[in-house]
């Protein structure tokens, strides 16, 4: 849920939040498990997401990896659901699908470049100034389910 070197970029804790039970609540249970991936700063936030969910399902990740079993992980996930990070960077190299949402940021200048599966959500320009961006969870629940409609409930 973060971005180390620009804070402005981090979606609020309480919108990943809604994103994640949203997830959880439609997503068939045996396909799925959200992980929770970020830096030691990242851990507090992190920490929120998971104690909010409040389930097995939920699996805090951050601090926790290198830099080599980070990339592992994002080869292995069926879809990465991030900010505009590095993350999202390595998994779209990877050919993992990327979900980005992207508020401060302008995805022309700094998305997902590889020709890999990506939806790019994104602010209007005139809001790319404000900090505490908004987004449409809704928007952001079908284009998931648009990424990977097998993991949808039957």
């Amino acid at each position: 849920p973060g971005s180390s070197n620009t804070p402005t970029k981090r979606l609020p804790v309480e919108s990943w939040i809604e994103i994640c039970s949203r997830l959880l609540a439609g997503l068939s249970k045996e396909n799925i498990s959200i992980e929770l991936f970020g830096t030691i700063s990242e851990k507090k936030a992190c920490g929120k997401i998971k104690n909010a969910l409040q389930s097995a399902f939920c699996i805090d990740r951050s601090g926790k990896t290198t830099l080599v079993e980070l990339m592992k992980s994002l080869k292995e996930i069926d879809l990465l659901l991030c900010n505009d990070s590095g993350s999202m960077h390595l998994a779209n190299c990877l050919g993992t699908p990327v979900l980005a949402l992207f508020g401060p940021t302008d995805p022309a200048s700094t998305g997902p470049i590889f020709n890999s599966p990506k939806i790019i959500l994104e602010s209007s320009p005139s809001n790319r100034v404000r900090v505490n961006w908004g987004v449409d969870i809704g928007e952001v629940e079908q284009a998931a389910y648009g990424l990977i409609p097998s993991l949808k409930s039957k």
